[in-house]
């Protein structure tokens, strides 16, 4: 009997064979391992760097940063560093997809975030240019303005952020989900899969850092407080550096020792992490806190709102006190404080109360004090104005007294003393303000010696002083404000304190100011 010894053939079924071929990446060893497991351990000091950082973003080394996207995108990058050597150690315990996406999206998310964080900074400069172009009544796009205005005050989550970040995501998606890679474990990711990744994500980090690069230099020059504009150049110069080291090594070393074995591409990762978080994280951090330990609010502080309110009241010091409320953020306080002064003592040519209403106050005001005043005081300025409209009282013709408001002029000047003026005090165009404090010093203590002198013969005459003529001298001067913040009142610039025996007329004015805002 004749045998056929051919091997039966099986019907063709469809198989999806792993390449064996490529070089398998396996989790590291010996001092390697020692390494990166002390990295990853010392890395740790990043996330209570970040919490620090956020829970002090309100003192002035640290606000002006953009501190709420700063702390998402240190956040991101810290995620970044985590999955990277989470997915180095134990790379044969992730899926290759998984893998790839656990740090893929923290990468996209942090540099969406960076762009979007230094862009949120820029354009707070460029807004603070058109206000003072708005103020001194130069030509300016007002549907800008107002879109300015409108756009930074949205949040992390607005819409069109979550969109960008979506959309910044959807390339690395359907790289990843194009074809069924299943069957792969971390250790033997096909290498067209890789080189694929490697090359979206190295274009985007180029992207990023020449877009930065270029937004750090449209930042303003007038004066660099924080040296913000200084820290997002160093920024963008020193990330490019890295990015000239990386790209060529995962382009011409992908399969080489110095990846495989050494993990070199990992240690960049984290030095590139680090560099940004020490950059605008910890140094401003550092910076806060050396100014906390100066004490710039206690020790260094000098002058109260009357000394302030006289200083403001001279050409050079409301020259100075502005342009470097401009470098603060805090021009439109200083402009509302002019406008609502010029209001008070019914100075020529002085705004409406409407007219201050739609300046500082309305929904599209172009001098919206909204981020610097309590929401309360506004809120309640903006129903009296709404209501007149509701009820077809033309509010442009309402008749508001001198004190109307008081109440807004008060905390526009406690936002200025408590936040504005500590650091002007230390700063080169404050350079004038310790000789006038001293000169002021000076003048109030001579007259009110002087006014102890005649006081035999000023006391029986002295009544209840208006507002123009408890604010203008003969020599025409405007005086010192009132206000609830200031322990001694001041009636003029150049004199005119409320003494001990003044206390009734101080209690007084001080009930006046507390019913002001009743006219509501």
């Amino acid at each position: 009997m004749n045998y056929d010894h051919t091997i039966p053939r099986t019907p063709n079924v469809t198989t999806t064979v792993v390449d064996t071929s490529e070089r398998l990446l396996l989790p590291p060893d010996g001092i390697v391992r020692t390494i990166i497991v002390a990295v990853f351990a010392l890395s740790f000091y990043l996330p209570f760097a970040i919490l620090v950082y956020y829970c002090n973003r309100h003192k002035p080394a640290i606000r002006y940063r953009n501190p709420v996207e700063m702390t998402f995108t240190a956040t991101a990058a810290f995620a970044y560093c985590f999955a990277r050597c989470m997915g180095s150690l134990f790379v044969d315990k992730f899926s290759c997809t998984l893998r790839l996406l656990s740090f893929g999206v923290p990468l996209q998310l942090g540099l969406v975030g960076y762009l979007l964080a230094e862009l949120r900074v820029v354009l707070t400069f460029n807004l603070t240019e058109m206000m003072l172009a708005h103020a001194e009544r130069r030509k300016v796009n007002h549907h800008k303005l107002g879109y300015l205005h409108s756009l930074l005050r949205r949040g992390l989550l607005s819409t069109y952020r979550i969109c960008l970040h979506v959309a910044w995501n959807v390339p690395l998606v359907i790289i990843l989900y194009s074809h069924d890679y299943s069957l792969y474990n971390g250790e033997n990711c096909p290498n067209e899969l890789s080189h694929q990744v490697t090359t979206l994500f190295a274009s985007e980090f180029l992207v990023v850092v020449v877009a930065s690069l270029m937004l750090s230099f449209n930042m303003s020059k007038v004066v660099d407080n924080f040296g913000l504009r200084q820290s997002f150049q160093a920024s963008g110069r020193i990330l490019f550096i890295w990015f000239c080291i990386y790209f060529p090594l995962l382009t011409f070393f992908f399969d080489a020792d110095i990846v495989f074995n050494y993990r070199a591409d990992l240690f960049m990762d984290i030095l590139i992490s680090h560099t940004f978080i020490w950059i605008h994280i910890v140094l401003p951090l550092r910076e806060a806190y050396v100014m906390s330990h100066h004490d710039f609010e206690g020790a260094a502080f000098k002058g109260t709102v009357g000394i302030l309110d006289a200083y403001l009241h001279t050409p050079e010091g409301f020259q100075a006190f502005s342009t470097f409320a401009k470098s603060e953020f805090r021009l439109e306080c200083v402009l509302a404080w002019k406008t609502l002064v010029d209001y008070r003592v019914d100075s020529p040519e002085h705004l409406s109360a409407f007219e201050i209403y739609e300046q500082h106050i309305a929904p599209t005001a172009p001098l919206s004090l909204e981020k610097d005043i309590p929401a309360s005081i506004l809120k309640r300025y903006g129903l009296a104005f709404e209501a007149n409209s509701k009820y077809s009282i033309a509010p442009e013709e309402m008749v508001r007294d001198a004190n109307y408001f008081d109440v807004l002029l008060d905390s526009v000047m406690d936002k200025i003393l408590a936040e504005t003026l500590p650091r002007f005090q230390q700063h080169t165009l404050g350079a004038t303000w310790g000789d006038f404090v001293s000169k002021y010093n000076t003048q109030m203590a001579l007259d009110k010696m002087l006014d102890h002198e005649h006081a035999p013969f000023l006391q029986s005459n002295r009544s209840m002083p208006t507002i123009k003529g408890d604010l203008l001298r003969s020599s025409g001067r405007l005086g010192a404000i009132e206000s609830r913040r200031e322990s001694n009142m001041a009636s003029s610039v150049t004199g005119d304190t409320i003494c001990e025996n003044d206390k009734s007329l101080e209690h007084t004015i001080k009930r006046g100011h507390s019913k002001d805002i009743q006219h509501f």
